[in-house]
């Protein structure tokens, strides 16, 4: 009965012209007890629902969050020290189910692939920001280790291709991206996005006389922050942070296609499941911007509640847009955006410094 009314319910909903609103849930990476937030956002409120503990260390921060299936959670703790792991937590119970060996102390962002079989795992120390960073694949089965390949110094914001072959790494001291193959386990390409000097990376070419062969040691022009491809991996994004640019790049041809002027600081990038709006958080300008995809033009920048916006996430429906913010350190904020009217419709302040920004779920 309960159910058939629910149905009825509904109904009604769509026949007096109601739109349906299900209710979102997202994951805040934080630290200590508050590892993760489950925050939920009911069409007109969002919560904090409840904080799951990655580590038992209160000082040791979750660096980013993946989910498998809707079932299970995966998160990257520890950067900058020996035992930097990946840990492996139930979605119901929120208890850590499985973790990894310790990694290396430079253990950073995180992808899981479609079927949940593997996890790539980005290696970036910031205390040691000009070694050549790696990726990390582990089967998460065991959370076993089973290859790592070198990508570059300073590697941020790796994300996966829709179709699961190809994944990117925005490269935050060489002015490069990574674009690896991830079913060969290796990087095949490089992109340059030096001011000026964008293009392919020719990684045939002689070694220089530096450490690294296909990296720069000058000063980044772009100071590359992330990568975002897009549903149909014809095209890839790059927040360039320094230079208050969007780069567009030609996933096919590997070619700049043009460049799009940012607010200041774009950060982090999301892209509506139809393609048809680009996002990007502006850390040193407070607030989300919007990009029509198709023309590269800004429609709207709206401030956030908190300053040093940081991630952002749209919702599989298109409608919203979660975007973490850090504030002063001692509290920030999850702030959530109608995509089409661009308008900051919730918030909820969260204490210490929130990070990554994750979607989990929506239900009716």
């Amino acid at each position: 009965m309960p159910a058939l009314l629910r149905t009825v319910a509904l109904v009604l909903a769509l026949l007096s012209g109601d739109v349906y609103a299900p209710v979102y849930r997202v994951l805040v990476a934080g630290s200590g007890a508050s590892g993760i937030r489950v925050v939920k956002f009911d069409g007109t409120t969002a919560t904090v629902e409840r904080s799951l503990r990655v580590t038992s260390d209160d000082t040791t921060a979750t660096q980013d969050i993946a989910v498998a299936k809707g079932t299970t959670f995966y998160a990257t703790a520890g950067q900058g020290t020996p035992d930097g792991r990946l840990y492996k937590i139930d979605a119901t119970s929120g208890s850590v189910t499985a973790k990894s060996d310790a990694l290396s102390p430079g253990v950073s962002s995180l992808d899981v692939s479609a079927d949940g079989s593997l996890a790539y795992v980005t290696m970036n120390d910031p205390a040691t920001m000009m070694v050549q960073g790696s990726m990390w694949v582990l089967t998460t089965s065991d959370m076993k280790a089973v290859s790592s390949f070198p990508t570059c110094m300073m590697p941020l914001g790796g994300k996966l291709a829709k179709n699961g072959a190809l994944q990117y790494t925005a490269c935050g001291m060489e002015d490069q991206i990574v674009e690896a193959d991830a079913v060969a386990r290796k990087v095949a390409r490089r992109f340059s996005v030096a001011e000026d000097e964008e293009g392919p990376v020719d990684t045939t070419a002689a070694k220089p006389e530096s450490e690294y062969m296909e990296g720069r040691v000058l000063v980044p022009t772009c100071s590359a922050t992330s990568a975002q491809p897009s549903p149909r991996a014809d095209r890839l994004w790059v927040a360039c942070n320094r230079n208050a640019s969007i780069l567009e790049i030609s996933a096919d041809k590997w070619t700049l296609v043009r460049k799009l002027e940012a607010g200041h600081g774009p950060y982090s990038l999301a892209i509506t499941p139809d393609g048809k709006q680009l996002l990007a958080t502006l850390r040193q300008g407070a607030a989300l911007e919007f990009f029509d995809a198709g023309s590269g033009k800004s429609r709207a920048k709206t401030p956030t509640s908190a300053s040093a916006a940081q991630s952002v996430v749209v919702s599989p429906d298109g409608r919203y847009a979660f975007v973490s913010a850090a504030g002063d350190g001692t509290s920030g904020a999850l702030d959530v955006f109608d995509v089409s009217s661009h308008q900051r419709v919730a918030s909820v302040v969260l204490p210490g410094k929130p990070g990554v920004v994750v979607f989990w779920k929506a239900e009716p």
